[in-house]
């Protein structure tokens, strides 16, 4: 073994971070322009010293890639001097400051507006994808307003969809936590399209798009489309009723065999 050679340890008041990825992000959103195009969709601010709506989004961005839960965690990006360091033409705002931007721009048109900006990023995918999933997910929640959910708890309700080949979120309907997950569904789907602006060819859904008028969109807009749906013994008695050779193993994208069975019936 070589013997280890003498080192000197030195103060230095270069900053650092671990945060090295953030800026990256950064600089995505300056080749595509999304601050320009944040900042002409959205009201500015009330006087020179305010900060501008594309530093209130990129925060919060951000934030949520550094992995927050709370507003108050832009604290860690405030504290952290070598992620301001690499990011200086930015202004972050405090987690007040947040709150209150997000009070103020709340509503549906702030909604559009973002989905016109989310549009600028989704021509730049290079993963085409075709299936879209939809699904609600819980938010739990303490405050006055939260809705008592179908779970038991309460907190809101938001639809979400998502481009399964490539991650893509390309709608979303932020709801209240007593509103029914089928509500609503066949505006949402078309919404979906709009936004992503590429042809969907198959679209996945739990049991809360079982009804009539889902299916009925699908079939007109020759769409495909998987519905997971409850048990019930109406159900169960089609699926004893499916012969057993016409049920076949299940196949992965690999084209391998999976240790479960599928068959069709009308």
């Amino acid at each position: 073994m070589l013997p280890l050679k003498p080192f000197k340890v030195t103060r230095s008041k270069e900053k650092i971070t671990n945060r090295i990825g953030l800026p990256l992000i950064e600089q995505l959103a300056e080749r595509l322009r999304l601050r320009e195009q944040t900042d002409k969709l959205f009201p500015r601010p009330g006087s020179n010293r305010g900060i501008k709506a594309s530093d209130y989004i990129m925060t919060i961005v951000h934030m949520i890639i550094d992995g927050a839960v709370h507003l108050e965690d832009v604290n860690h990006l405030l504290e952290d001097e070598g992620f301001q360091e690499l990011l200086k033409e930015m202004d972050i705002p405090t987690s007040d400051a947040i709150g209150d931007w997000l009070r103020r721009h709340g509503g549906k048109q702030s909604e559009k507006w973002i989905w016109e900006i989310n549009k600028t990023v989704l021509k730049v995918i290079n993963k085409e994808g075709q299936t879209l999933d939809i699904d609600t997910t819980i938010i739990e929640a303490e405050k006055g307003d939260a809705k008592k959910t179908y779970k038991g708890t309460y907190g809101y309700q938001p639809l979400i969809g998502i481009i399964s080949e490539n991650g893509m979120v390309v709608g979303s309907d932020f709801r209240e936590g007593n509103v029914s997950p089928q509500s609503g569904l066949v505006e949402f789907i078309k919404s979906c399209r709009e936004n992503y602006g590429k042809p969907i060819k198959l679209i996945r859904s739990d049991s809360a798009g079982w009804q009539k008028a889902v299916v009925d969109y699908c079939k007109k807009e020759q769409i495909e489309f998987t519905i997971t749906t409850d048990q019930t013994e109406p159900v169960l008695e089609a699926i004893r009723a499916i012969p057993e050779d016409k049920w076949q193993r299940g196949i992965d994208k690999e084209k391998i065999k999976e240790d479960y069975e599928i068959a069709e019936t009308t």
